[in-house]
């Protein structure tokens, strides 16, 4: 019975083949549609091979994440990172700058200077972000140490995924990142992101001075409205530590605040972070090119 009813399934099949076969015609405009479908289907291809083989936004940023897990306990890696900022801030300030050096040595792999990213998923600017970062330090050496007889360190950072799910009971109603607000280090924390924020080179001469007021603002904020507190945290937030002492004059560790990176493309995003860190233009003392 079954055998019966798979061959009235193929019969209308085999006899189309048949007819192809015997009819001459058919065969080369077979094979032209075949070879145009291919064209067509290129570009579709090529697409779907680039979206499979390029890092997304996050698993860059993970390759240095400071994880969120244990949050609830404060004993994640990033409030290990707030612990060390918290004693590095201190030590900065009363100045014992080689004290302050160690403590964050392990995070800026003892070149005295790094990147902090807060980003999340589904965050188009964070992507954006991404994409010039890898392009800067694909380019290193062209972009950045392009300067005859000067060097620049290489490009270290760390990041926070704001959105990390977290497994376990615990953080089922409330998000891994909430439980930082249970940290004192991070008040003190997103304190000095104020007030260094609103000193710095790039706040004084950029572009995006409400911006950052803004949300520094709304950050510091406490809003009963919000459905968790870290409505009020914009990503991705970026921030700068230097703790080199010849460049850094300041009583803060953070030297620069930015909300995204200027530029219309990954091209001139890659430039605005050229001189963001050889602290040309607008990130210089005087706001110009030097």
């Amino acid at each position: 019975m079954k055998s019966n009813v798979m061959k009235k399934v193929a019969s209308p099949f085999v006899a189309i083949g048949r007819w192809i076969k015997e009819t001459a015609w058919v065969q080369p405009l077979l094979i032209v549609g075949v070879i145009f479908a291919i064209i067509f289907c290129i570009p579709s291809i090529s697409k779907a091979i680039g979206k499979a083989t390029t890092t997304s936004n996050i698993e860059w940023y993970q390759l240095k994440q400071l994880s969120l897990e244990n949050s609830k306990d404060n004993s994640s890696q990033f409030n290990d990172f707030l612990k060390d900022y918290a004693k590095a801030s201190e030590e900065w300030r009363s100045g014992n700058k080689d004290s302050a050096k160690s403590a964050m040595s392990k995070y800026s792999d003892s070149t005295n200077r790094f990147v902090l990213f807060f980003v999340q998923e589904d965050c188009t600017s964070c992507e954006e972000t991404r994409e010039a970062c890898e392009y800067l330090n694909d380019n290193w050496d062209s972009l950045i140490n392009n300067e005859e007889g000067k060097t620049y360190g290489a490009f270290k950072y760390q990041s926070v995924i704001a959105d990390q799910n977290v497994d376990g009971k615990d953080y089922e109603k409330t998000k891994p990142f909430d439980y930082l607000y249970g940290d004192g280090n991070y008040f003190k924390f997103t304190y000095d992101l104020y007030a260094a924020g609103l000193k710095t080179n790039y706040y004084r001469f950029g572009n995006e001075s409400s911006t950052i007021k803004s949300n520094l603002d709304s950050l510091n904020a406490s809003d009963s409205t919000s459905a968790n507190y870290s409505a009020n945290f914009q990503t991705p937030l970026i921030v700068e530590f230097n703790l080199d002492e010849n460049v850094n004059k300041t009583d803060f560790i953070i030297t620069t605040v930015m909300y995204k990176l200027e530029g219309d493309d990954v091209y001139a995003k890659s430039s605005f972070l050229v001189n963001f860190w050889k602290r040309k233009g607008v990130f210089s003392d005087s706001g110009k090119e030097n």
